[in-house]
């Protein structure tokens, strides 16, 4: 009779501190743990109880997202988003199973959102982000249910510390607000702008939340340009209404040079 095969999944844990602007790792070692049951648990349920479990260890358990009551552990706040294997997920809706079924050779590395500024274990600096979801709130209907927990941002390929394109939520919060020539260009600003979106679709395709931003931004793109050109064609017709005006009135200029005060009428017997 043949035995079952036991199950595991090694974990390995970033325990150090990243310096996003320098691009600088401390040489603490991840923390690394094997786990051999539980596999229906959401990965910040095991996360919780292996800071229970090694808590007092030296160096201290890696810091993470959405712990206790920072976070709702329900998919509703986004504040648990870690990198598991390369790919941005929410712990708290990621269960070990899952990954067990992905992870090559039974290991899952966990790692920081690698686009936000700085990181202490798997906990970034969210303030960019913070600031882009104090509008939401006021901006497209279509991110009324939005989280704010920065996967569209990490997966965009345009986004990066060097890269000026302000990601694809700031940009849907942004067009929130456009409804004239100056919104026009303000969003179309070079990378930083709409321009910035090269239409890989991956905040769309990795959003917990199933929002469309692709479309938003396809969207807004289509008004940015129409709005554009709208302007455009307004300021050639106002230069060839105004290049116009002085050619108009010339003729008559001359033909009041040329003819006398007297209505017009030249007197003949004055030349002799």
């Amino acid at each position: 009779m043949s035995q079952r095969k036991i199950q595991q999944l090694t974990l390995q844990i970033h325990r150090g501190q990243l310096h996003r602007s320098a691009q600088v790792d401390d040489a603490t070692a991840p923390f690394e743990s094997v786990v051999s049951e539980g596999f229906d648990r959401s990965l910040l349920a095991t996360l919780e109880q292996l800071r229970a479990e090694h808590g007092t260890s030296e160096p201290p358990f890696p810091k993470f997202p959405g712990a206790g009551s920072d976070g709702c552990s329900d998919g509703g706040c986004g504040k648990c988003a870690v990198l598991v294997n390369g790919v941005a997920q929410l712990s708290c809706q990621t269960t070990l199973q899952s990954i067990l079924g992905k992870a090559n050779k039974k290991t899952a590395a966990l790692a920081p959102l690698s686009k936000f500024p700085t990181a202490t274990g798997l906990v970034v600096e969210r303030q960019k982000q913070r600031d882009a979801g104090a509008t939401v709130a006021t901006s497209a209907a279509a991110l009324s249910s939005c989280i704010e927990c920065g996967i569209c941002f990490e997966v965009c390929p345009n986004t990066g510390s060097d890269r000026s394109f302000v990601g694809p939520l700031r940009l849907v919060v942004a067009a929130g607000s456009f409804d004239d020539q100056e919104s026009a260009r303000r969003l179309s600003l070079g990378e930083q702008g709409v321009v910035g979106c090269h239409g890989a679709k991956n905040c769309t395709a990795y959003c917990p939340q199933g929002i469309d931003l692709a479309s938003e931004i396809r969207d807004l793109n289509g008004k940015v340009r129409r709005q554009l050109w709208r302007s455009l064609f307004r300021s050639s017709s106002d230069y060839a209404s105004s290049s116009a005006e002085p050619s108009q009135a010339a003729p008559q200029e001359r033909a009041d040079e040329a003819s006398p005060a007297d209505g017009g009428v030249v007197d003949s017997s004055k030349d002799d």
